[in-house]
């Protein structure tokens, strides 16, 4: 890959501000699992940017996060004519990511256990965002004071609350629901891949995380948002966030990036 970019998709906002859009990520196995099924992928001149959560409990969730990742690297801003062309060009290769997936669990396994992954992908272009996930991996945004979460985690839970099924319960109580465990879509456990898409507007001044549950599931979005918010470093700030979900004994891996705008 040469080092300018051949299409505007790469380093939006770049040629009118100086600045640029960077990361930085981590992936750990935390204190309590043996191995870690979480992987992240970050192309900071593409514009992509990736947290796959390996399913917890099912075989070799790890091999599904890995494949997810792996498929990210075929797209290359050479190939692209257009954004509609890259969104396309992903959204066929993590539908063929799935299939790869689905046919693991259902020949190569003689249990036929469900091997999968949540996933969730952040494409920046000049000033839209495109939002692609399935499952509860998920995508915060701040945006001045305001910290919202841009994802709706594809649980149980969330269909039965949007179907207006649930009483109003508190954040800690949603956690704690049976329901908030069950996942409704993921990465290989269906032979058709089904995934959300959104279109977002993008700010110079905005920071995105994307991260695994392993991570949200301890510190809440009020300390999360605070987090970023006060950050003049995005590393030493995701050092922070991920060291503050290990000393409060979370029981997952833990994966996270963040993204924001930088002077190059």
């Amino acid at each position: 890959m040469s080092d300018e970019p051949l299409y505007s998709i790469t380093r939006p906002g770049q040629s009118d501000t100086g600045k640029s859009w960077i990361s930085v990520g981590e992936s750990i196995t935390g204190p309590v699992r043996q191995n870690n099924e979480d992987r992240i992928y970050a192309d900071d001149l593409l514009g992509l940017w990736c947290v796959a959560d390996g399913m917890g409990g099912h075989l070799e969730g790890g091999v599904a996060s890995s494949l997810i990742a792996q498929s990210l690297e075929d797209l290359h801003p050479e190939q692209m004519s257009s954004i509609d062309a890259f969104i396309g060009k992903l959204i066929e290769l993590l539908k063929s990511t799935n299939q790869i997936i689905y046919s693991i669990s259902n020949e190569m396994f003689e249990s036929k256990q469900i091997i999968g992954s949540t996933f969730v992908i952040l494409v920046l272009h000049r000033d839209k965002g495109y939002v692609l996930w399935a499952g509860d991996s998920r995508l915060y945004r701040m945006r001045d004071v305001y910290f919202e979460q841009v994802t709706i985690d594809h649980t149980q839970y969330e269909a039965l609350k949007s179907q207006h099924l649930l009483d109003e319960t508190t954040t800690e109580d949603a956690q704690n629901h049976p329901a908030n465990h069950i996942l409704t879509r993921a990465m290989g456990v269906r032979e058709e891949l089904e995934f959300e898409m959104v279109e977002i507007d993008v700010q110079e001044e905005d920071v995105f995380l994307l991260c695994s549950d392993g991570l949200y599931n301890v510190i809440d979005q009020m300390e999360l948002g605070k987090s970023l918010y006060y950050a003049d470093d995005y590393a030493a700030a995701l050092k922070t966030l991920i060291n503050s979900a290990v000393l409060r004994g979370t029981t997952d891996n833990v994966s996270a990036v963040i993204v924001g705008m930088a002077d190059v």
